[in-house]
């Protein structure tokens, strides 16, 4: 057995558990953030039509930005959505992590091919959310600023 290979083991592993750790706290993130812009949204909406106002009495180019506002908050809670599901799976490496970890990976059960997938979920949940966060941002800002021209 290589020298090297016993202290690489534990290294990974430690990673491994750290990404673990790392991935519970982004799907909370992404839990909390869906849950703050489905109420917001709903609550903002909700409010709006039950004061009688209808996006239907803008000018029809406002109407035109309301909707696409509504249908850019709607996107945002999609990839919020999306980033709430995305789970670890099995991905192909870059050769060169693959070389450094063989005999590792030959004998614990691919603990290198689990810290991989592990670091791609938590990359992608991140990226999701900051789509998802930019695109509400963008949603609500459209929508509050047609409906302020409004009044």
């Amino acid at each position: 057995m290589n020298a090297l290979a016993k202290p690489i083991e534990a290294a990974v592993g430690r990673l491994l558990d750290e990404a673990m750790t790392e991935l519970g706290h982004e799907e909370a993130k992404a839990g909390r953030v869906m849950t703050t812009l489905a109420v917001t949204t709903g609550v903002l909406v909700a409010g709006l039509f039950a004061g009688g106002w209808r996006p239907t009495s803008l000018a029809p180019a406002g109407t035109a930005l309301w909707t696409f506002g509504g249908i850019v908050l709607v996107l945002a809670l999609m990839f919020v959505g999306v980033a709430v599901m995305v789970e670890p799976r099995r991905a192909d490496r870059k050769q060169t992590f693959q070389s450094l970890l063989d005999e590792i990976e030959q004998r614990d059960g691919d603990l290198a091919g689990r810290l991989w997938s592990v670091r791609t979920a938590v990359a992608t949940k991140r990226r999701l959310l900051t789509i998802g966060l930019t695109l509400a941002g963008s949603g609500f800002g459209l929508c509050v600023a047609v409906g302020l021209t409004a009044t």
